[in-house]
């Protein structure tokens, strides 16, 4: 799984760290949206330091966290995630998988 941590300069998207690790055996058998969920906690945990308090866009290539902020009754692996979102100030954004080449390239 990979992340990346960007900031808008000049209307451009500055890289400003990359990181990466792999799933464990256990987050292998993940359904698709904690595999997908996975790597947003992750990154948002790495860069706390740089995150925390300050608003941010999240760009993901997977609807479901967008749904998961929308809704009411969620299981448990999906409320502790959320716990985990609340704390950030963030919005989030859509975008097709072609269009996140460089991730994807860190989960290789």
């Amino acid at each position: 799984m990979g992340c990346i941590l960007q900031q808008l300069r000049d209307g451009e998207h500055k890289v400003i760290g990359y990181a990466s690790k792999s799933f464990k055996d256990a987050k292998l058998c993940y359904c698709t949206m904690h595999g997908e969920l996975a790597p947003v906690i992750y990154g948002l945990k790495y860069y706390r330091h740089s995150l925390l308090g300050f608003p941010f866009m999240l760009r993901t290539n997977h609807a479901a966290l967008i749904h998961l902020l929308q809704t009411l009754h969620l299981v448990m692996q999906s409320a502790h995630y959320l716990d985990t979102l609340v704390e950030y100030q963030f919005s989030t954004q859509y975008q097709p998988g072609l269009v996140h080449h460089n991730t994807d390239t860190l989960s290789w």
